[in-house]
């Protein structure tokens, strides 16, 4: 009989996300990804992945978001002085949704309208 441990099926989930979010950023940003040789474009997946979590970010529509907004602004840009303006987002006891739209529309504010104040 075959026994599939906790572990294993904990692999198979996240590697079933990352496929995933792996499609929506093909579809959304194929010009970004052949830029990303290879194994490049799963690591950049897995490594967002792994910065929204760190923010409290788990569903699967706000990680594909947080995705976006790396493609967008730079894959730390949750780091970059340039993006100042997110940590006061992030640092925010709001709800992870909440969270995802301030950021969202912050972005928007700050960078499609040119507004840096």
């Amino acid at each position: 009989m075959l026994v599939i441990r906790r572990a294993q099926m904990e692999l198979l989930e996240r590697a079933s996300l990352e496929g995933c979010l792996l499609s929506h950023l093909r579809a959304n940003f194929p010009q970004f990804c052949e830029s990303l040789p290879g194994r490049r474009q799963a690591d950049f997946v897995a490594q967002g992945v792994a910065r929204a979590r760190t923010h409290g970010f788990t569903e699967t529509s706000h990680l594909a978001q947080w995705l976006n907004l790396m493609v967008l602004l730079g894959p730390r840009f949750d780091e970059d002085p340039g993006c100042s303006w997110v940590t006061g987002i992030l640092g925010e006891s709001e709800s992870e949704s909440t969270k995802m739209q301030d950021l969202l529309d912050a972005a928007e504010d700050h960078v499609w309208e040119g507004d840096e104040s």
